[in-house]
């Protein structure tokens, strides 16, 4: 009987005490602020100083790296520079390719040409009739595009389009 008491006794021990231990388990510990500084390093994060107004933003985790660098496309691009003189050639008939247009800043070869568009320049019209005169005489340089159109006949012919004048 004595063994039966005992058993009983120690049941009731054993429960009351696997009682505390869980609730004190499901209460989460107490950890001073020292004990989580040793456990847990912080982490140590470098903050750049803002940059000058009108500099490039440094590159960090957040913005990711620059953007590729690619060549400008057609439309960025400058049109190139010509030297734009008259060959001498006479025709009855227009169009006729009385201009020769050299290339000074690229490897294209010689164009003849049957006319320079000044009109997108927006001149006026004594300027326009002034760097004619000029183009006739000692030659001009004017940067553009060489365009090919056709005459009422359906011939082909060469147009430089002038998109702007050095300065000289």
């Amino acid at each position: 009987m004595v063994g039966a008491l005992l058993a009983a006794l120690l049941a009731l021990g054993c429960q009351g005490r696997t009682r505390e231990a869980t609730a004190r388990d499901a209460e989460p510990p107490e950890v001073s602020a020292p004990a989580v500084a040793a456990t847990a390093p912080a982490a140590v994060v470098d903050v750049p100083a803002a940059a000058p107004a009108g500099s490039p933003a440094p590159v960090t985790p957040a913005n990711g790296p620059p953007a590729a660098v690619t060549a400008p496309t057609a439309e960025e691009r400058p049109a190139p520079l010509w030297r734009v003189k008259d060959n001498k050639v006479r025709c009855v008939r227009a169009p006729c390719n009385t201009l020769d247009a050299v290339p000074v800043d690229s490897s294209a070869e010689k164009v003849q040409v049957a006319e320079v568009d000044l009109s997108p320049l927006g001149l006026s019209p004594k300027d326009t009739e002034r760097l004619m005169a000029e183009l006739h005489g000692k030659g001009l340089l004017i940067r553009g595009t060489v365009e090919t159109r056709g005459d009422p006949r359906g011939k082909p012919y060469a147009v430089l389009r002038a998109t702007a004048l050095p300065s000289r």
